[in-house]
């Protein structure tokens, strides 16, 4: 795709998330619940930003022949100083469809991220519902800490719902490395993404960190 291409597309999700349109929105996620990422070495050097803000991968939702599809990129590359220098960055942004929904079976025997993955499976289109009704809206986008995310390993992200204390559920990511065999590896997963807005005063998630947010 091109850089064009993506940004319309990351506009015509943040056109339905405007519109607070829960039905277009929902019938995106009735083709899958999860999608593919590799972490590779290129984009993951720290110039072009700083250490807070290197220390995320961006996560995009956008819409594309109306079918959702997930653009991700290093936060270190998120910028406009390296959308303007020579390569820009576009060879920095990973294109990811949905994939169709996993049965996910015994692959996953953490209970907490498999009750995550199941409560998003069951709950999303209520939540989606209620969810555009309020000031936070949709997610725009998620931040995933990199720190723990190795390199050259191909993960599979799946969406989830998280219940706070009070029985609030947030959007959530939950990231599985695949193993070797092509399945998911039974005993490591990430607990880490964060949806915004909200957006933070600090700590590489104020607005303004979200670059193809601001050109889209």
């Amino acid at each position: 795709m091109t850089l064009d291409q993506i940004r319309e597309s990351i506009g015509r999700w943040n056109a339905l998330r405007d519109q607070k349109d829960a039905d277009k929105l929902n019938a995106l996620f009735a083709d899958g619940n999860s999608f593919y990422y590799q972490r590779n070495v290129l984009g993951e050097e720290e110039e072009g930003g700083g250490a807070s803000r290197s220390a995320y991968i961006h996560v995009y939702p956008g819409v594309t022949d109306n079918k959702l599809m997930l653009f991700i990129i290093s936060a270190n590359r998120d910028n406009e100083l390296q959308d303007l220098s020579s390569e820009g960055i576009l060879p920095y942004i990973t294109v990811s469809p949905l994939l169709e929904p996993s049965n996910l079976g015994s692959e996953i025997p953490e209970q907490e991220a498999l009750l995550r993955i199941e409560a998003w499976e069951k709950d999303h289109v209520t939540w989606i519902e209620n969810q555009v009704d309020t000031k936070e809206n949709i997610f725009q986008a998620f931040a995933i800490p990199s720190g723990d995310v190795e390199l050259g390993r191909k993960l599979k992200i799946f969406f989830a719902l998280k219940l706070n204390a009070a029985n609030v559920a947030t959007a959530d990511l939950v990231v599985y490395e695949k193993s070797d065999d092509g399945g998911l590896t039974p005993n490591r997963y990430y607990d880490m993404a964060r949806p915004v807005p909200p957006f933070r005063p600090d700590g590489g998630l104020q607005q303004s960190d979200f670059y193809l947010l601001s050109i889209s």
